[in-house]
C-alpha cells in the first residue's frame, strides 16, 4: 500500500515502516532504533510535518507555531530519555 503523498515525500527519511504482522512489536521496534538514526529521522520529520497538519485556522496555526517553538530545542537524546520513562 502506498502512503499518502508517496510521490512527493521520501518516507524512508522520516518514518519507520512496520508490517501489519509486527504491529504488536512496535514498542520493541522503536526502542531498537539507534539514537543517531532517531535524530536523523526527527530532523527530516521537522521538514515535512506540516504536510500532515491542517493549520489554516488562525488559532490552530498559532498553537502549532507555539508547539514547534517549544520542541525546537529538543534533541534526540532528550527524546530518548522521555521515551524510556
Amino acid at each position: 500500500v502506498s502512503p499518502v503523498f508517496d510521490p512527493q515525500l521520501d518516507w524512508g527519511t522520516f518514518s519507520i515502516r512496520v508490517q501489519q504482522k509486527d504491529i504488536g512489536k512496535i514498542p520493541e521496534l522503536l526502542s531498537a532504533v539507534p539514537e543517531h538514526a532517531l535524530g536523523k529521522l526527527q530532523a527530516a520529520l521537522r521538514t515535512v510535518w506540516h504536510r500532515f497538519a491542517y493549520t489554516s485556522h488562525p488559532l490552530l496555526r498559532r498553537q502549532v507555531e507555539d508547539i514547534v517553538r517549544r520542541n525546537r530545542p529538543a534533541s534526540a537524546a532528550d527524546m530518548m530519555r522521555k521515551r524510556r520513562r
